[in-house]
């Protein structure tokens, strides 16, 4: 109570001059007051006029009513304290100051309780909003996750549409080139068929004019025997076994593929007549594998098969197949 009672320079031990400043407020209004006597309360009591304290004790203790368990109570008992002891009235000293001692201890409990309650609702505050924190960022996730997955879809759907409209692209590509073969093999059957066929007694007849033929006779020549008895199905088949059957030089043969026909050669005219019967079987002959159609068509094995095929009609014979001829032709890969 003495650290609240400084008023009118009484910190400093100024006495005389705090009575008279005391006697200055107690005349004015304020001084006057219930509030103005409150503040004058600590020092009178430091002043040791205890009538003046005791009196507005009272006074207060009225207002407080059953509401004792408050400071401004402790410090009236430690006052009434301080006045039986100046009075030398100690037992009664000592009872109001067991009595402040127990309130004091009580107002010290209570605080430490509402200290605890309110750092008890400033932890339950805290869990609260890192709860709601923890339940924005899940939201917050399940957000992202839900337009990543929208994404996602979206993507999904655009390559599927994507693809599926090559794969149309492709399987129309496919038919107008397997159709383009198609009718290219026909137009060589027809051609074939225009020049009569070529039986054993024309081929002898025409055997004993090699001498006196062009290239390009010759070439036509040796084209009509070597489809019309399957030659082109050995794939040993080379210029020396013409050379030995026909008596010819290796420079006569080589002339009539490179200068009396289209072709650069008769390794190229073998590859494309073995093309076009192994197109032709394809077509034909759907229980043949594509190793059996390259065995039937010269071929030495069925991995040069499928890469020259490849290479010649754009499509695999597998893919060849698949498109059973085609439905219209788009362009021509190779000129007649």
């Amino acid at each position: 109570m003495a650290s609240r009672g400084r008023f009118c320079g009484l910190s400093y031990g100024q006495h005389d001059e705090a009575r008279s400043c005391s006697d200055v407020f107690e005349a004015s209004d304020y001084g006057q007051s219930f509030g103005g006597r409150k503040m004058m309360a600590y020092t009178w009591a430091l002043l040791g006029e205890w009538d003046k304290f005791l009196a507005f004790a009272a006074e207060q203790e009225n207002r407080m009513g059953a509401d004792t368990l408050n400071s401004d109570y402790a410090d009236i008992l430690y006052g009434r304290s301080e006045a039986a002891k100046a009075g030398d009235r100690y037992r009664e000293a000592y009872g109001w100051l067991k009595r402040y001692a127990s309130l004091q201890d009580s107002i010290d409990r209570e605080h430490q309780k509402s200290q605890a309650q309110e750092y008890a609702a400033r932890y339950h505050e805290q869990e609260q909003q890192l709860a709601w924190g923890k339940e924005q960022t899940e939201k917050q996730r399940l957000r992202f996750m839900a337009i990543g997955l929208t994404a996602i879809l979206l993507l999904t759907s655009v390559f599927v549409v994507i693809l599926f409209r090559q794969m149309k692209a492709i399987h129309r590509k496919n038919a107008a080139l397997s159709r383009e073969i198609t009718e290219l093999i026909e137009m060589r059957e027809n051609e074939l068929m225009a020049k009569g066929d070529a039986t054993s007694d024309k081929i002898q007849e025409q055997q004993a004019k090699l001498s006196d033929m062009t290239n390009e006779e010759l070439f036509e020549f040796l084209r009509m025997v070597i489809i019309s008895e399957h030659l082109f199905q050995n794939p040993l088949l080379d210029r020396q076994l013409l050379m030995d059957r026909f008596h010819l030089s290796k420079d006569r043969i080589g002339a009539a593929f490179s200068q009396g026909s289209r072709y650069d050669s008769l390794k190229a005219f073998l590859n494309d007549v073995r093309l076009q019967s192994a197109a032709k079987m394809l077509l034909k002959h759907p229980e043949m594998t594509v190793a059996d159609v390259a065995t039937f068509s010269g071929f030495s094995n069925s991995s040069i098969f499928a890469r020259n095929f490849k290479q010649h009609f754009a499509l695999t014979p597998t893919e060849f197949r698949g498109q059973k001829g085609g439905e219209v032709v788009l362009y021509r890969r190779h000129e007649q």
